[in-house]
């Protein structure tokens, strides 16, 4: 009984000390991302510049950002410079995706490496309003809801953080799903007369068209998306609960962007961010690999070494850029 216990005690210990190790290594691949491919960072050093003397009432008279997002950058303003605000605020969406990775998901740790590498370089090193919503897309996505108020109060949740939590209410609608799908097409030809009919829309007008051309049908990311998406259709009946929200987030992610031609801004976030269900349908349900998990690896394969390959020439290109400068003021 005892040789039983030291076993599973070193199993535990095992798998805990794995679990800090990744997480560790995601800490510091983060750090490596932030100050090497961030596009938003900039951002962020101006708006510390704006709040770190501000009183939070200032802060959220004179800035657009979410009051949850505001919050949190504020509160971290107040204690640490720009940079450290900036990279604890993405490591705090990091440490919380971890978390319910581990808690909900088949082969968590494999499944966080695949979100990190794939997706981290677009959220929580960049948009990271979008990666703290991101964290109560994923519970949602994960958890069974306890009420028909659940995913309503997800989202009000999420939209504390970012708009993009909006896309939550569509799993009200994850056993007739054709609904929300038939809404986006028809979203798409209303759009801008909507946001252009009156004032209280003044704050959409960044999304409406900005002229035809920039949403790209042969966007690989977006085949891949579709295809994932196309035989969760067809095998739509093998997949769990979780797996059937997991795709259905795919699909609007699909729609919109065939559906929003003219508003670019619109289709490609809501694409990029629909992708996070993908991870929902290889890794909730059946440990066993299915047609749909077969064909959704294959997919989400192309889309995973396509990121490390693009995020790999730019920290290539930085370092080159920085070696070059060196070598420069030396002459």
């Amino acid at each position: 009984m005892h040789i039983l216990d030291i076993r599973i005690s070193l199993s535990e210990f095992n798998k805990r000390f794995m679990r800090l190790c990744v997480f560790f290594a995601s800490a510091f691949i983060l750090f490596i991302l932030i100050n090497n491919v961030s596009n938003d960072a900039f951002q962020y050093v101006l708006l510390w510049e704006e709040i770190s003397d501000a009183s939070f009432l200032e802060s959220i008279l004179s800035q657009r950002f979410e009051l949850g997002s505001l919050l949190i950058l504020w509160s971290l303003a107040k204690a640490f410079s720009a940079n450290t605000m900036f990279y604890l605020t993405g490591l705090l969406s990091l440490s919380i995706k971890y978390h319910l990775f581990n808690k909900y998901l088949n082969y968590s740790s494999f499944a966080f490496v695949l979100y990190l590498l794939t997706f981290a370089h677009i959220l929580d090193a960049n948009q990271v309003r979008g990666a703290l919503a991101a964290c109560v897309i994923f519970y949602a996505l994960f958890v069974e809801p306890k009420s028909k108020f659940t995913y309503l109060f997800l989202t009000i949740v999420a939209g504390l953080f970012h708009y993009s939590g909006v896309i939550i209410l569509f799993l009200y609608f994850v056993h007739r799903p054709i609904l929300p799908l038939v809404a986006i097409v028809c979203l798409g030809f209303l759009f801008d007369i909507i946001i252009s009919s009156s004032s209280y829309f003044i704050f959409a007008l960044i999304w409406v068209s900005v002229g035809a051309g920039d949403v790209n049908l042969a966007n690989s990311f977006f085949i891949m998306q579709a295809l994932i998406a196309i035989v969760c259709v067809f095998y739509w009946r093998t997949l769990s609960e979780g797996q059937k929200k997991g795709a259905l987030i795919s699909m609007v992610g699909v729609v919109t962007y065939l559906s929003f031609l003219d508003n670019p801004i619109v289709a490609h976030r809501i694409r990029e961010l629909s992708q996070i269900g993908i991870l929902a349908i290889l890794f909730l349900g059946t440990r066993h690999l299915t047609v749909v998990k077969l064909v959704t690896s294959i997919c989400f394969g192309y889309i995973l070494a396509y990121n490390v390959f693009l995020i790999s020439s730019e920290l290539i290109s930085v370092n080159d850029f920085w070696f070059d400068l060196m070598l420069n003021k030396q002459k």
